[in-house]
């Protein structure tokens, strides 16, 4: 008979180890203890739960906030608008590093009616942190019957470079 019994309590014992042993398990950041260490009465020994890295980024970090196309329309502010096209685009530069910007063009098509392209940027110095910054596009004797297509296509690129000062 005391057999029996320990054979029916058996089952019971299977089930609570395998429920302590899912209660024991823990995360990696997290910490369980059953009983406290104590040194005396007034000091609890203190527990390390994880180690954490400390990461810093090393090198020269700069970022843009509008990668948007420059689109240019007629210069209204000279004598003829019609052939004489502007545009800019404003962006936030934030940087971590003291910087000089400067743009080069390039236009890619050919043809009668391109004109002559230059590019500028404004503020060409940038300190650490966030500075606004335009960069200007200007064609001068623009012909745009001289296209062979419509609408709005891209002509060419401009470049931003930037180099710690």
């Amino acid at each position: 008979m005391q057999s029996k019994g320990v054979l029916w309590r058996l089952p019971l014992l299977v089930i609570g180890l395998f429920i302590t042993g899912r209660l024991e398990t823990v995360d990696a950041g997290m910490f369980k203890v059953h009983e406290w260490p104590v040194v005396t009465q007034t000091y609890i020994v203190p527990q390390e739960i994880c180690n954490l890295d400390i990461l810093i980024g090393v090198g020269y970090y700069i970022s843009l906030s509008n990668q948007d196309a420059i689109v240019v329309g007629p210069d209204y502010s000279t004598s003829s608008p019609w052939s004489n096209y502007a545009g800019y685009i404003q962006f936030d530069a934030v940087t971590n590093f003291p910087s000089f910007l400067s743009v080069s063009i390039d236009i890619e098509i050919e043809g009668p009616g391109i004109g002559q392209w230059t590019a500028s940027v404004s503020p060409e110095f940038i300190s650490v942190g966030s500075t606004s910054v335009k960069i200007f596009v200007e064609g001068k004797d623009v012909d745009i019957l001289g296209f062979e297509q419509e609408g709005r296509i891209c002509i060419g690129k401009v470049t931003l470079s930037v180099v710690p000062w």
